[in-house]
């Protein structure tokens, strides 16, 4: 089963992908399944994007009207639903459970995501302690007390989600009094850089979007406002990038959507969203598949996206890699990874083809 044991977010795309190889293991548990469908629906669904909606419906388009019917289908069993990967709200919008959320101490269920990640580790009980150590100091800045109260009542809130070996390293981790300090996740700054949050061009912003001066369900008592921390201007930034991110991704690759099964489509996108947003690949166990179409069209595809987002880059070893050990179209292509012009994998993504169907209309 999938299993990112040194990606330490809490992040809900990470654990759909875990979870969802335990629905289909022998670890099969239908009253935990039931509840984590309904979480991941909360929390998609008021902070996720929604690819397709009931205007696409309307416009007459094929693809939405088999995924609705195959919705609708799936609501008969959880394995079905689990199979189908995604889910529609009464307003008609569609949503991928793997859409990738991050979920941060003042979050709602910030206890249950934590437990779903802190379970995990079940296969690699040495990470624990890191993964710990690093949800204190990046989002309870070293506050080691209020970080172990949290964890106290969700051990106490949720006492069968985790393994017992899991729970006793955790337990003997907060029990022994922590003495933190320096360490590779340390979120430490210079004063300077506290006290001078980051400087944004508003042009560099996409147009009609403001950064905003104060972060969402903020509270204070304070009758002014208080400027945003550091890490507050840096979490605004990342939130803006991650929708830039994920428009591109859709706008190269939305056209192959229905030589793909929606299962493989959201596997792709979100794969390619956690490359860009953090310089590596998630662990992606199986093949993604694609039906017939030109690999030269597919590849250079790629290419533009890679080239959008990692501006005046060449194309990176590890991206070519995923591409030829991860899709089922170039999984026959050579590929050295010494010299990656050597091979027709680096031909495939550098001969031209026509602009992307999806951007010959637009301003791009």
């Amino acid at each position: 089963m999938y299993t990112n044991n040194d990606f330490y977010e809490i992040n809900t795309a990470d654990i759909w992908y875990h979870e969802r190889g335990n629905f289909f293991s022998e670890f099969k548990d239908d009253i935990l399944a039931k509840k984590l469908l309904s979480k991941f629906q909360e929390v998609i669904s008021s902070r996720g994007k929604s690819y397709y909606g009931i205007k696409n419906y309307d416009e007459g388009d094929n693809i939405y009207a088999k995924k609705l019917d195959r919705y609708q289908k799936s609501l008969i069993s959880l394995d079905a639903q689990f199979e189908v990967e995604y889910f529609i709200v009464p307003s008609g919008d569609l949503f991928q459970y793997n859409y990738p959320v991050e979920v941060k101490r003042n979050d709602l269920d910030y206890d249950f995501w934590f437990m779903m990640k802190l379970r995990q580790y079940d296969s690699e009980l040495r990470n624990i302690e890191d993964f710990l150590q690093f949800q204190l100091e990046k989002y309870f800045q070293n506050d080691f007390k209020s970080f172990k109260n949290i964890l106290k009542i969700s051990f106490l809130q949720y006492p069968n989600l985790l393994p017992k070996n899991v729970k006793a390293i955790a337990m003997d981790w907060l029990e022994n009094d922590h003495k933190f300090g320096d360490s590779i996740f340390s979120m430490d700054l210079p004063k300077s850089d506290i006290e001078t949050p980051p400087k944004i061009l508003l042009n560099e912003l996409p147009e009609g979007q403001a950064l905003p001066t104060e972060p969402e369900n903020r509270e204070s008592t304070d009758s002014f406002k208080t400027p945003p921390t550091n890490e507050e201007s840096i979490s605004a930034i990342e939130e803006i990038l991650t929708d830039e991110i994920q428009t591109s991704i859709l706008q190269y690759l939305d056209e192959f959507a229905n030589l793909m099964t929606p299962g493989d489509f959201s596997i792709l996108t979100a794969a390619l969203e956690i490359y860009f947003k953090t310089g590596s690949f998630p662990l992606v166990e199986k093949t993604i598949r694609i039906g017939r179409v030109n690999k030269k069209r597919l590849g250079w595809n790629l290419n533009l996206l890679y080239r959008e987002i990692k501006v005046n880059e060449k194309l990176s070893v590890d991206y070519l890699e995923f591409a030829k050990t991860k899709i089922s179209l170039f999984t026959d292509a050579t590929f050295d990874k010494n010299d990656i012009t050597k091979g027709n994998l680096y031909a495939y993504f550098t001969t031209k083809t026509d602009r992307p169907y999806s951007l010959r209309n637009s301003t791009k």
